[in-house]
């Protein structure tokens, strides 16, 4: 017999985002088969993401009861990478002269995914810093990891042939003489969910695919009404069975996860290991009951977890944190990116608040890509995953926690930017007492850099442009901001549109800080049209142009989110803002900076304070658009 199915894209087994709803109005017999064609004929558009485990959720709801049963799965068919695209590679933040240090070389296809290297294992390009001592091969996911010595001190960035793909270069690593104090270390406390929430691959295939994309630090974070008690026992000893001593620290944590109008969803890091779980609420039908109570308001998991040994993360989810309920004692941190937006709003809307901030950024990723997560197209992420550098005295649960305690920490939009910020000598997440008027601010970078902003509060009150314009004459146009605040969705920017010149032609154009292969940009074969198509949540995008045409020719910016001319004279003489509304939305057009500026600097601000309790924060904009933002020193002045 046929039986009605309706396609629900948000329906109410959340957060499974493609839903198939089949009213039963008999119940099958025994030996029944229920037989779905996908797509009348055309099929369904497949994920972008390879790994070991995607599958079908089977599950039964009814009426007299409010929780889904859940029936079983059935595997989908196998997803596989494409050819290699480009390489990625990797390593920690800081290094000692004569000690061995892993860099960590993939290559990913054109939807992020690692694939296998294409035409041979990597080699280091001869330098007189460096050294390669070692090359190690691991596949599921295939890594090269090859083990380097610096011969002197100083900023080093090794350099790579990969055969098939080309020349890569690695993050800045900076080489110290003797041991530094503290060191830092790359990683995301926020890696996402696997098939154990509302994610794809199994948990072992989580923590593998983070240690192969160099993450020093993870932590699962499953939503905790999906994790019964006997999956909390399986995550316990997979969490810690990743564990690499000295390499990788595998962190064990979930996700309380209650509506934003109880407290919503907060990240949960336990210092060790806890077999006993408090949830928020129970999604699937229990057989054999939890006895533990949940807790279903931030109030109730405040006042159960206030004197425990967590930390949280508070953050911009499927149900983002209500910041009207903090207990500073365990909430030391707050995420500014992740796969769902760029999201300043909420970090400036907790500074507002008066609370102390340690910022964050992460995946909160569904895709089982942790360390490198992307967007695929866009059916319920943005952009791609963030990393959290942190300074440390040493790679390990003890030294890790007490860093995230004292918020001695920093996110990204993914890259290594190495970032040091001192205020009167005190580092990130730190204290000072100002005995005047104006304070010191030191930024030690190593970045393409762009821009440099200090900021009191919420406001910028000092900002540094390092690149001037291209010598070339390149023109460049950004989009920016979101659409107002919340989830993915919510935030999400759509800038699909083009810029037509009344007379001359677009020589050329390129992309800048596209986060899919779903965005491109095109000129059409006359030359006088430029189009696009993009989106944002909070985050830059934009073209990078030449324009061969007069000074009074008219150009012509059409999207969604505005429409305005501009001429070639203006164009060419300095950027013009204009504003677009939604949440911090606008569009930059102008001179591209100068790509071949210095990428590093140490620069120094003096900064006025004023009576009062005040947080300092910094602001790195990368040339190709990447950010990073420090955690502010708090300033007391009376």
């Amino acid at each position: 017999m046929d039986l009605p199915v309706a396609h629900v894209p948000r329906g109410a087994f959340d957060p499974w985002q493609h839903q198939l709803d089949i009213a039963l109005k008999v119940p099958l017999d025994a030996g029944q088969v229920l037989q779905i064609r996908p797509g009348c004929g055309n099929g369904w558009r497949a994920p972008t993401m390879a790994c070991d485990s995607v599958d079908f959720l089977i599950a039964l709801w009814q009426p007299e009861d409010p929780r889904w049963n859940l029936v079983g799965v059935t595997s989908a068919p196998v997803i596989v990478p494409g050819d290699g695209v480009c390489a990625v590679a990797v390593a920690g933040g800081d290094a000692v002269v004569g000690e061995g240090v892993d860099v960590h070389l993939r290559v990913e296809d054109e939807w992020g995914n690692t694939t296998v290297l294409p035409a041979g294992p990597p080699v280091l390009l001869p330098s007189e810093a460096v050294e390669q001592l070692d090359l190690r091969l691991e596949t599921q996911p295939d890594v090269a990891l090859l083990r380097l010595r610096f011969l002197q001190p100083g900023l080093q960035r090794p350099n790579f042939d990969v055969p098939g793909v080309g020349r890569v270069a690695g993050n800045a690593i900076r080489v110290h003489a003797e041991p530094p104090a503290l060191r830092l270390y790359f990683g995301d406390l926020h890696s996402g969910q696997s098939d154990v929430g509302c994610g794809a691959g199994s948990l072992t295939q989580h923590f593998r695919h983070a240690r192969a994309a160099g993450l020093q630090f993870a932590s699962q974070q499953a939503n905790d009404h999906y994790i019964t008690q006997a999956r909390w026992a399986s995550i316990r000893r997979d969490t810690a069975k990743a564990e690499r001593p000295g390499e990788f620290v595998a962190v064990l944590g979930c996700e309380w996860s209650t509506p934003t109008k109880d407290g919503g969803d907060r990240n949960v890091f336990y210092q060790q290991d806890e077999p006993r779980m408090r949830r928020s609420g129970r999604h699937f039908a229990e057989i054999d009951e939890d006895p533990e109570p949940d807790l279903m308001t931030a109030a109730e998991f405040h006042a159960a977890f206030g004197e425990k040994a967590v930390l949280c993360n508070l953050h911009v989810g499927g149900r983002p944190t209500n910041l009207d309920w903090h207990e500073p004692g365990i909430e030391p941190l707050f995420e500014i990116h992740s796969t769902h937006a760029t999201s300043e709003w909420f970090v400036e809307d907790a500074i507002e608040r008066g609370y102390r901030v340690g910022i964050t950024a992460g995946a909160d990723g569904v895709y089982g890509r942790p360390g490198a997560d992307h967007p695929g197209w866009r059916q319920n992420r943005n952009v791609r995953s963030g990393l959290t550098g942190v300074y440390a005295v040493a790679l390990d649960q003890t030294s890790l926690w007490q860093a995230f305690s004292a918020r001695r920490c920093y996110g990204t939009t993914g890259e290594r930017i190495s970032l040091g910020v001192e205020i009167e000598g005190e580092g990130m997440g730190g204290e000072i007492e100002a005995s005047g008027d104006e304070i010191s601010v030191a930024v030690c970078i190593a970045a393409a850099l762009e821009r440099v902003d200090v900021l009191r509060q919420t406001d910028v009150i000092d900002s540094r442009q390092l690149a001037g314009a291209d010598a070339d004459g390149a023109l460049r146009i950004l989009w920016s901001g979101a659409e107002k605040r919340g989830t993915a969705a919510d935030q999400r920017v759509i800038w699909n549109g083009d810029l037509i010149a009344e007379r001359g032609r677009f020589t050329a154009a390129a992309p800048v800080n596209f986060h899919t292969r779903e965005d491109v940009v095109a000129v059409d074969d006359e030359g006088c049209r430029l189009r696009w198509t993009s989106a944002t949540a909070g985050n830059r995008a934009g073209v990078l142009f030449h324009f061969d045409g007069p000074d009074d020719t008219r150009l012509s910016f059409r999207s969604e989110p505005c429409q305005f001319d501009v001429l070639g004279a203006e164009l060419r003489q300095g950027t013009r803002i204009i504003e677009a509304g939604g949440l911090k939305r606008r569009v930059e057009i102008g001179p591209a900076p100068d790509t071949s500026a210095s990428p590093d600097a140490d620069l120094r601000f003096k900064i006025p304070v004023r009576v009062g309790t005040e947080a300092v924060w910094v602001r790195v904009i990368q040339i190709d658009g990447a950010m990073a933002w420090s955690s502010p020193v708090t300033v007391h002045r009376h």
